[in-house]
């Protein structure tokens, strides 16, 4: 029954009725700058094609939410304000999970991204603009395709098929999740890596840069 009509409707004819709604399947992300690790894009062996695709093999990522700090204030009679501060969005942190592909060549890049920023053999740290990049994410439009070529389906994405997207910018990875084997299991193999963030720039397939 809907509240405001007192009438009682269909699930299925109420569907039909909203238009434009999207869904959390239809995603696509895409980490846009390769500058601060081109080394390691270019090292050998490497197949750049699997990060440049790195959406097919991600299981799930997250818009993170955007805030309002706030202190409370409490005035002479009692009454309480909370004023705002300043904007916080998310925590900071956002986790991919992904697939591991055959050679574990995602796997290890994130290892080596991670090796530059914090040196093994040296133990110094690299300069925060010598390791950092962006992060794409977009919320696809219902007509998108995944079936078909690969090369058209990424194109329509780059041409505007989106809805709404964000963009991470300063990232890097923060971690990278432990692999747990199992003798029982028949799940593929998948790892977490944990970005961490500094700004976030909100765009529209009408406003893309």
């Amino acid at each position: 029954m809907i509240p405001w009509s007192g009438k009682t409707v269909n699930v299925t004819e109420f569907i039909k009725v909203l238009t434009g709604v999207n869904y959390l399947s239809k995603f696509h992300f895409e980490i846009s700058d390769y500058d601060t690790v081109k080394d390691l894009v270019t090292a050998d062996n490497f197949n750049k094609n699997k990060l440049d695709n790195i959406f097919f093999y991600s299981e799930n990522i997250t818009i993170p939410s955007r805030g309002l700090n706030t202190e409370a204030y409490t005035y002479a009679n009692g009454f309480r304000f909370e004023v705002p501060t300043g904007t916080n969005y998310g925590d900071g942190n956002i986790d991919v999970s992904m697939h591991v592909d055959k050679e574990y060549q995602l796997y290890d890049f994130f290892i080596k991204w991670m090796n530059k920023i914090h040196s093994k053999e040296t133990g110094f740290f690299s300069f925060h603009e010598k390791y950092i990049s962006k992060i794409k994410i977009k919320q696809l439009d219902n007509t998108a395709s995944m079936g078909g070529k690969l090369n058209e389906f990424l194109d329509s994405v780059k041409e505007g098929n989106y809805v709404f997207g964000i963009e991470l910018i300063n990232c890097y990875p923060k971690a990278v999740g432990a692999i747990s084997f199992r003798h029982d299991s028949k799940d593929m193999v998948k790892f977490n890596v944990n970005f961490s963030y500094e700004k976030i720039r909100y765009f529209s397939n009408k406003n893309e840069e």
